[in-house]
């Protein structure tokens, strides 16, 4: 799946009949100031993107080495953690958005193909 961050180009992938209705989790990894804008847009304009696109983002992991410090967002109880492994391992999430401010590939030692994820990264410094 390539998303393009064109709402005018995602009208075009996305209004098809068979994928209405579609759900496809997404994982975070970094939760400081961009990944909880990100995680903050993601639910709460989960039903205007859901209109535009015609698929429903769900958050399903946000992970960060700091699980205990306040946060703009507030996230369902068991999507936070530390274990990146509960993300790579996790079949389900469909895309993994890598925001660490950090110039480090956190997606580097997981075989795209194998974990079955799309990877959007953005280099923060």
């Amino acid at each position: 799946m390539v998303i393009v961050w064109q709402l005018g180009r995602y009208e075009q992938l996305y209004r098809e009949p068979a994928m209405a209705q579609k759900k496809v989790k997404v994982g975070i990894v970094g939760f400081g100031t961009v990944g909880a804008g990100v995680a903050r847009i993601l639910t709460e304009n989960a039903d205007a993107i859901e209109t535009k696109m015609g698929v429903r983002l769900e958050l399903a992991r946000v992970v960060d080495l700091d699980t205990k410090s306040p946060r703009p967002v507030r996230l369902p109880d068991g999507v936070l953690t530390s274990d990146l492994n509960a993300l790579l391992e996790d079949k389900s999430i469909e895309i993994g958005v890598e925001l660490v401010g950090e110039t480090i590939d956190v997606f580097a030692d997981c075989d795209i193909q194998a974990c079955g994820q799309s990877v959007v990264a953005a280099v923060i410094s």
